[in-house]
């Protein structure tokens, strides 16, 4: 795991071991395009130009690339700021409240790759909501991006919302998206997870929301925003789908540097039913930055989590093959069996692993 040296180069950059970095950087044996696409996988490339720049480089690496990639990403976070409070503004005007999701929330003090903002609101808004931000100069392209819409339904959020919680928009001059969610995942066709528990008490959520001064809206409490970025590497970028990122890693790590009720924490995951999720946070967590998690968390969420669970993780653990690849075999293995851990019908459980069993992961190419 993680053994090439570009692999070891960001490492070096997250733990700030300008020694160790700098030795590799004149070993002469990093090869530029691959760090840069490992970088951009794991979704660390403001973070790992920022770390360069302190370094003695050699004169084919580019400088200036790396402080433009610093001067985007914050036009870009600046620009989103603004988007949110328009937003928000926007549509307070229409009496609809509006949660951020994630990404501006994440309490980080480097510079974090971000380049969409999400925002909920409640389902019953969300007529009123996609009208309210297409008159505030937001175009709806849900039907563009995503690929599971059926087509019966492209055009129609309405339809759409039987199953479905996030609608993409794209500002008219900016073109950054906004997802705005009614709830935290979509309960069928895109995850064969269920998640139903979590997202029947998203109501729980409204109303232990926080104030975030630095961007003078609400977003989620920390031990909710904790859970969420759990769940969100647990089943979206997640080993089991070869898309693992490591500035998950990162934001789970802040968020637990601000302070977290570790109680309330497990509390949650058991009464929600998503310790399966939180188990492999913590787990991977612990590959990178040991010291974040406390003594004896992971053995207490690991059995609150049901039995037939612990296997369900062991296996998905062993997809986990650091900042490059999943193993492939475990993650095949992953993917096949997950849907028949989960209530649902016979048909969707057979047509989620049918989906694995035809379509094996997508080897991805770093640089080269």
């Amino acid at each position: 795991m993680d053994t090439t040296t570009e692999a070891s180069l960001i490492l070096a950059c997250l733990k700030d071991d300008t020694d160790y970095a700098q030795n590799l950087i004149d070993s002469g044996t990093v090869r530029q395009r691959v760090l840069y696409s490992l970088a951009e996988k794991n979704l660390v490339r403001a973070y790992l130009s920022e770390f360069l720049l302190k370094l003695r480089l050699p004169d084919s690496y580019p400088l200036k690339l790396f402080a433009t990639v610093l001067q985007q990403n914050a036009l870009v976070v600046d620009i989103l700021r603004q988007q949110a409070r328009h937003c928000e503004r926007a549509l307070a005007e229409r009496g609809i409240p509006m949660l951020v999701l994630k990404g501006l929330t994440i309490p980080c003090d480097y510079p974090r790759d971000i380049n969409d903002l999400d925002i909920m609101i409640r389902e019953k808004d969300l007529v009123a909501a996609a009208e309210t931000l297409t008159k505030a100069g937001y175009r709806y392209v849900g039907d563009d991006l995503s690929r599971i819409v059926p087509s019966s339904q492209k055009g129609n959020i309405v339809r759409q919302s039987l199953w479905n919680n996030e609608y993409l928009f794209k500002h008219g001059q900016s073109g950054l998206l906004i997802e705005l969610h009614t709830n935290l995942f979509p309960r069928t066709r895109v995850f064969p997870q269920n998640l139903n528990v979590y997202l029947d008490s998203v109501e729980d959520l409204w109303s232990r929301a926080v104030d975030y001064p630095d961007i003078g809206l609400k977003g989620l409490c920390r031990e909710d925003l904790f859970l969420l970025l759990c769940v969100h590497g647990s089943v979206k970028r997640c080993p089991g789908k070869n898309r693992f990122a490591i500035r998950t890693c990162l934001d789970l790590a802040a968020v637990i540097g601000k302070g977290l009720d570790w109680e309330t924490v497990i509390m949650l995951a058991r009464r929600y039913r998503i310790a399966e999720h939180l188990f492999l946070g913590f787990a991977i967590l612990s590959a990178y930055f040991p010291a974040s998690v406390p003594d004896g968390l992971r053995k207490r969420v690991w059995q609150a989590m049901p039995r037939r669970f612990r296997f369900l993780e062991r296996i998905h653990f062993a997809a986990f093959d650091g900042l490059g690849e999943s193993k492939p075999f475990f993650a095949y293995v992953y993917r096949l069996i997950v849907p028949f851990f989960y209530g649902g019908t016979p048909g969707s459980r057979l047509s989620f692993a049918y989906s694995a069993a035809i379509h094996p992961l997508r080897k991805i190419k770093h640089g080269d």
